[in-house]
């Protein structure tokens, strides 16, 4: 592992074709636009302590990255910055708010992803082409979900959501060619008649995130009381 601290600049490892293994100890304080593109070779990279953004096409191209590892905050993905990585089936990365444009086109090997509850917008084509994803979970935080970002994910069947409105209202090709997919499963107090362009079923199973808000206020209002009754009880039997 290699101990390196300060920023990683753009294209900074553009093309190094011969790479296979990169391992970092930062402190790193950011990776700039193209900083890895086109390590055809680069199989696994890992970063420890780091807290900033994946930026625009950083692994573009990298066509053998298996596995890939972040730890601290990245609060951002940028557009192409996976695109075309059909090798990638291992990603640890924890805290991003958005997913750009193209990011993970063509990851093939995805089967699942974690939406973190952190993730507010998903961009255009983010995940299209991803042939091997079947199930999506999404946390009500999603707010904005652009065109195709799902399309051509052939084997996807399950999508859930736990918001009270639809993140896509203009998009209509969100799921394009997503034959497997006949509807989105949304919570009861879902207000919108599509999701992105999708049929919906709603279900009791699924709350939304200000139902969840709801339920633990009125558990922490119960709790109390709870408490009292059994003190007094125990007092009673002593």
């Amino acid at each position: 592992m290699a101990r390196f601290q300060g920023s990683i600049g753009d294209s900074a490892f553009l093309g190094c074709s011969g790479l296979k293994s990169l391992s970092f100890e930062g402190p790193v304080t950011s990776i700039g636009s193209n900083g890895f593109r086109g390590c055809s070779q680069l199989v696994e990279f890992s970063l420890r302590g780091y807290n900033g953004a994946i930026a625009d096409s950083t692994f573009d191209g990298c066509t053998l990255l298996k596995k890939l590892t972040i730890g601290g905050t990245v609060t951002a993905i940028g557009s192409n910055a996976f695109n075309g990585c059909k090798s990638l089936n291992s990603f640890d990365v924890h805290g991003f708010s958005s997913i750009g444009s193209s990011a993970f086109k063509g990851c093939s090997m995805f089967s699942t992803f974690n939406f973190e509850s952190t993730l507010k917008t998903i961009g255009s084509y983010a995940f299209s082409g991803c042939t091997g994803l079947s199930a999506i979970e999404l946390s009500g935080n999603v707010k904005t979900i652009e065109d195709y970002a799902f399309s051509e994910c052939t084997r996807l069947s399950s999508v859930e959501y736990r918001g009270a409105g639809d993140p896509g209202p203009s998009s209509t090709n969100t799921f394009n060619k997503c034959d497997k997919l006949e509807y989105v499963l949304v919570p009861k107090n879902y207000k919108s008649k599509k999701f992105c362009g999708k049929d919906i079923k709603k279900s009791s199973r699924l709350a939304s995130g200000s139902e969840l808000e709801s339920a633990t206020m009125n558990f922490n209002s119960i709790l109390p009381i709870t408490l009292s009754a059994m003190v007094m009880v125990m007092v009673f039997l002593a």
